[in-house]
């Protein structure tokens, strides 16, 4: 496992059992289908910046939403329904 991609489990092995809006969790999976960017999925959720990027954060770290984990998850980075 390359160096980064070790950094970003380890980011987000603790996120896997932290609890998650489900409501918006199902609505963030189904904006995903449509393979927006990071930063436009997390402003397409209807609450505040911070709630949006913990329930995607907790997304991917679960396996819901995935992203190319071989080069840093920026704003850009396509994200996808898993």
């Amino acid at each position: 496992m390359r160096v980064p991609e070790l950094e970003l489990a380890k980011r987000l092995l603790p996120l896997r059992a932290a609890p998650i809006d489900t409501a918006l969790a199902d609505e963030a999976v189904a904006s995903a289908m449509a393979r927006p960017s990071f930063g436009t999925l997390v402003d397409m959720l209807p609450t505040s910046r911070e709630a949006a990027l913990g329930v995607v954060w907790r997304l991917i770290a679960r396996g819901r939403i995935g992203v190319d984990v071989s080069v840093p998850i920026t704003p850009a980075t396509t994200v996808w329904a898993s």
